[in-house]
């Protein structure tokens, strides 16, 4: 009997004393892009889809998204450059009614040097600074095609000299965002970068860069 009762008061502890699993939703999801994002951002998206629906996929936040790359930073080494477990984060996924239509923005260490990066093809590049280059690619919609949608790829690497890291990372192992759109048949690219750097400038702070590179707001006047 003296055994039996520590084993009821302990199942009736776990019964009543363990906290049940908290799932996440949609909503957490669409929070965490409307976080991400400028306030105009996800009205915007909306918008372009006439009148369908956003689907809100798993992503994480700033928070999440910086822990997960300054591991990655401070295990790069120049001898082995290539040699981390290093991941894109992603911080905002976003599907919508169309097959195949989606808006994801995500980050992950670059495997090019600022001066590595080449403009890609039916794209550009732009150098703002010693410290940002942003690259753009889109192609339009497949004349004949009834729906196609056109898609973009707009990145943006930031030289981000992160506490802890090797001295070299700074050059060798960039910060590197990018923003794929084959939902909102948007070509302009001002648009895109207006999303893409605002959460850039939230990542840049959270990530404490020692050598406090400058993020602007919005693209120079040169791109469209």
């Amino acid at each position: 009997m003296r055994k039996l009762l520590p084993l009821a008061l302990l199942a009736l502890c776990l019964s009543g004393c363990v906290k049940a699993p908290e799932y996440e939703t949609p909503a957490d999801d669409r929070a965490r892009c409307e976080k991400a994002l400028p306030d105009s951002a996800i009205d915007w998206l909306t918008g372009r889809i006439r009148g369908g629906t956003l689907g809100f996929m798993m992503s994480r936040d700033v928070a999440e998204a910086r822990d997960l790359l300054l591991d990655d930073f401070r295990a790069w080494r120049p001898q082995n450059p290539h040699g981390t477990d290093t991941q894109f984060v992603r911080v905002c996924s976003m599907n919508g009614p169309a097959h195949g239509s989606r808006y994801r923005l995500e980050y992950e260490i670059s495997k090019e040097t600022l001066d590595m990066v080449r403009a890609p093809k039916r794209g550009f590049l732009v150098r703002v600074s010693d410290d940002v280059v942003l690259t753009s690619s889109w192609r339009p919609p497949v004349e004949g095609v009834p729906e196609d949608i056109g898609r973009g790829e707009y990145a943006v690497y930031v030289a981000c000299r992160v506490p802890g890291a090797d001295p070299g990372q700074r050059e060798g192992a960039p910060l590197k965002g990018q923003l794929e759109d084959s939902l909102s048949n948007e070509a302009s690219a001002r648009v895109h970068y207006t999303h893409l750097l605002h959460s850039t400038r939230l990542l840049v702070k959270a990530l404490g860069c020692t050598n406090k590179p400058v993020v602007p707001a919005e693209p120079p006047a040169s791109v469209k």
